[in-house]
């Protein structure tokens, strides 16, 4: 005769494969154990398996919710770099979300010296996909929001940097070769005057001896 089993018996078999009592098993993790409640009898009782997995208090391996991902990353049980590509946020913005890391005030001219470099490797601005895709500090929807999506106005304005950088760069080599060609008449006059004292020292020598 089949054995009855209660919810409340389906529920304490899922915790005791957790290893953690946080993390609950995967379906097919827990088909491998012997001596326990059919799988599929915990999937129809409590309309699928990560509903179970969640009425036994724990997380599901699977369809994990914003605030279950959170919490995980939160506790170290899981490297920040997925979620954090789930929820569109870099790894940094998931970080101080949950009290990892201290925030740090986001700036307009932070993302566009981000958006000017990558700019400088692609000989343009970048568009929304190549600036996720080349940066090095946040991801592509901190400039979209900030811009209130209006990615347009960001380009503008990265083009508008590099211009501005180019013409300062180009400014002070400007000022460095003069600066060169105006030192150089003077080393040359210094140098000139060293070797007529040089010359100047025989003859004041002579005159001592008569």
């Amino acid at each position: 005769m089949e054995k009855i089993y209660s919810d409340q018996d389906l529920l304490d078999a899922l915790k005791k494969e957790s290893k953690d009592g946080l993390m609950g098993p995967t379906y097919h993790g827990y088909l491998k154990g012997p001596n326990r409640p059919s799988a599929e009898a915990i999937r129809a009782r409590f309309g699928g398996w990560t509903n179970a997995v969640r009425k036994a208090g724990m997380i599901p391996a699977a369809r994990r919710t914003k605030a279950e991902m959170k919490k995980l990353v939160k506790l170290g049980k899981v490297d920040a770099k997925y979620p954090a590509l789930r929820m569109g946020m870099s790894v940094r913005e998931l970080k101080v979300s949950v009290g990892l890391e201290k925030p740090r005030k986001p700036t307009r001219e932070r993302y566009i010296d981000e958006g000017a470099r990558i700019a400088r490797k692609l000989g343009r601005a970048p568009n929304f996909h190549e600036f996720n895709r080349y940066t090095r500090t946040v991801t592509a929807w901190n400039p979209y929001r900030l811009y209130g999506r209006d990615w347009k106005a960001f380009k503008r304005d990265i083009e508008k940097s590099l211009k501005e950088k180019d013409k300062a760069r180009k400014a002070k080599a400007t000022r460095t070769k003069r600066g060169k060609a105006a030192a150089k008449p003077k080393a040359t006059r210094a140098k000139a005057a060293a070797r007529g004292k040089a010359k100047a020292k025989p003859k004041a020598r002579a005159r001592k001896k008569k």
